[in-house]
């Protein structure tokens, strides 16, 4: 459910943003690994339902933002959490196609840094280089080897991204 990698700059972003930052810590597996989530003790869902819940009570949250592209596994979990709580979940990217998203992370300006990859035809010598730099070798492994451009499914290629205001 969660990728961690790359997550020790989060407080800086939060600072720069001027934002408070709730922190969950989660040591939990996934129990309930089918399409439709059930809730159950010890599950990695779990703990982010501890995680809003606490914001609800402390910032009255009304809703949060998914960046889900295509994971339905990881909407259905956010949706089932938000759906408890009777907080909206709002997905802009849901269903976006890849190729477009990437491009509009590059038009609008958006200086966005490869933290991780995992995918045929991608190794260390990708990691730390920009995505508008890397768009054209995505987009030929995309067609060669069938990779996600924007790092969705099993290719698990990571990104951070930082707004250019």
């Amino acid at each position: 459910m969660y990728q961690s990698v790359a997550t020790e700059g989060i407080s800086l972003v939060a600072e720069a943003l001027e934002l408070p930052l709730f922190l969950q810590s989660s040591k939990s597996k996934s129990n309930c690994s089918t399409m439709d989530y059930k809730p159950s003790e010890g599950d990695e869902v779990e703990d982010l339902y501890l995680l809003l819940d606490r914001m609800k009570k402390e910032k009255q949250i009304e809703g949060i933002c998914c960046g889900a592209l295509l994971s339905d596994y990881q909407r259905i979990r956010v949706e089932s959490v938000c759906n408890r709580l009777g907080l909206v979940s709002f997905a802009p990217i849901w269903q976006k196609d890849q190729k477009q998203y990437i491009s509009d992370l590059n038009t609008l300006g958006f200086e966005v840094v490869i933290v991780k990859v995992a995918a045929l035809g991608l190794n260390r010598k990708h990691v730390g280089k920009l995505l508008k730099d890397l768009t054209p070798t995505l987009l030929t492994l995309e067609e060669k080897y069938g990779v996600h451009p924007a790092g969705e499914g099993n290719s698990a290629l990571k990104f951070n991204t930082h707004g250019n205001t």
